[in-house]
């Protein structure tokens, strides 16, 4: 079971953390991360500290900025509050995508959502034990930062109060003995685990934000491998004011990234109860070279790329380098990234390649091309990623069919 690195065993007792010898906690204190621009906003407030838990010292090679198109979609203009019928926009020669009102290309949201709920629906049994193994590692991680930072939290910065932290973990750890116990049917549980791990309903993204305090301390090169990349450092999005929120979008029972008029059948009323849609409060920025990078290529944008999968993938990375692992060691760990994937898109929260690209950065999925290439770079990734998919084991139907269109009135 995965340990924190910094810490050599795990710790069991206040007893066994006062063992600890004062040159332990003193050889934390030797680096200095301050005054570095290009670094992650979290890492910008550490100053003068370091950690046992420093990571590999290999990186993957930078790979180049894709510039982003110099025209951007029509449909995407519109507001993210207008009712304007869907446009036909040109992209690329002899072809047209019909965007939705978010300016995202409706077949591959339609699809993405359709793939993203059919992957938890039937989840097998496999794959099912290896994220409920998953869920319960971060815990014991988590549990062990807590204890950690209780015995010393002058080398770690939180951006949110330990309290908001500890209330997380415990809401998590009582979900979990609440699924343990659940008299759900299979296809239930998986929907139940699939909303833990795709949104923040029990605490389990918070629980990732303070453990990521933790792995990038002493890290900050591993962690700059994807943060410097320019998608990262423009996020592409910006908040939709309040005003134009629609309540019944932001939360309800439904799944997937599609707009409510699309909304295919598969995705409607597929959670037990409501979740919180964060596509609902974010939308692309027209400005940013990110965003018309994700609108040329076809690539739907929700929220940008995943700073959660980003720390997903450097947590992986600090037990081992992707590259030096063995081939089932690499299966398993892009199977818990896609599973991940298909939550968050499930959850209304990213898109798939917002996704996979955090991950890309780090070499996984070396066989798939990145999506920001403009013209057909969406289309060429997700033909790779489904051949990937099908050599790992996962089901891939539904990613590339498009699913016939449920005709509804409501834009939730």
């Amino acid at each position: 079971m995965r340990l924190t690195q910094k810490l050599s065993q795990p710790i069991r007792s206040e007893a066994d953390v006062e063992q600890r010898s004062a040159q332990e906690t003193i050889s934390r204190r030797s680096g200095n991360l301050s005054g570095r621009p290009d670094l992650p906003i979290e890492l910008q407030h550490l100053s003068d500290i370091s950690s046992n838990r420093v990571g590999p010292q290999r990186y993957p090679a930078t790979t180049p900025t894709v510039a982003g198109p110099q025209q951007l979609p029509q449909a995407a203009s519109r507001a993210s509050g207008s009712r304007s019928p869907p446009a036909l926009d040109a992209s690329g020669p002899g072809k047209s995508i019909r965007r939705d009102i978010r300016g995202n290309p409706v077949k591959a949201t339609q699809s993405e959502s359709s793939w993203g709920t059919h992957t938890w629906k039937e989840l097998s049994p496999a794959h099912r034990s290896l994220i409920v193994q998953f869920v319960d590692e971060i815990l014991e991680t988590a549990v062990q930062c807590k204890t950690e930072y209780d015995f010393d939290n002058t080398f770690v910065y939180l951006n949110k109060p330990i309290q908001d932290y500890s209330s997380a973990i415990e809401a998590c750890q009582i979900w979990r003995r609440d699924f343990s116990k659940s008299e759900l049917s299979l296809a239930e549980v998986s929907v139940d685990l699939c909303q833990c791990v795709g949104s923040d309903t029990y605490g389990f993204r918070m629980i990732w934000d303070f453990i990521d305090k933790f792995n990038c301390v002493g890290n900050d090169e591993l962690g700059d491998v994807a943060r410097g990349r320019s998608f990262f450092r423009d996020r592409g999005r910006q908040d939709v004011p309040d005003s134009e929120v629609r309540s019944e979008s932001a939360e309800n029972t439904h799944a997937g990234i599609a707009e409510g008029i699309y909304r295919t059948p598969s995705t409607e009323n597929f959670f037990n109860q409501t979740v919180p849609h964060s596509k609902s409060h974010m939308r692309g920025a027209l400005n940013s070279e990110t965003y018309k990078s994700f609108s040329q290529s076809g690539t739907p944008f929700i929220n940008g790329v995943s700073g959660f999968m980003q720390q997903i993938a450097m947590h992986m990375e600090l037990d081992g380098l992707y590259e030096e692992a063995p081939q089932p060691e690499r299966d398993r760990r892009e199977t818990i990234i896609v599973l991940l994937a298909a939550a968050m898109v499930a959850c209304g929260n990213h898109g798939l390649m917002d996704a996979i690209l955090p991950a890309k950065t780090y070499g996984y999925f070396p066989d798939v091309p990145e999506p920001l290439t403009g013209h057909g770079g969406y289309d060429r990734s997700i033909q790779a990623l489904v051949a990937h998919l099908r050599k790992i084991g996962l089901p891939t139907e539904r990613l590339i069919r498009t699913p016939p269109t449920r005709k509804v009135v409501s834009h939730n």
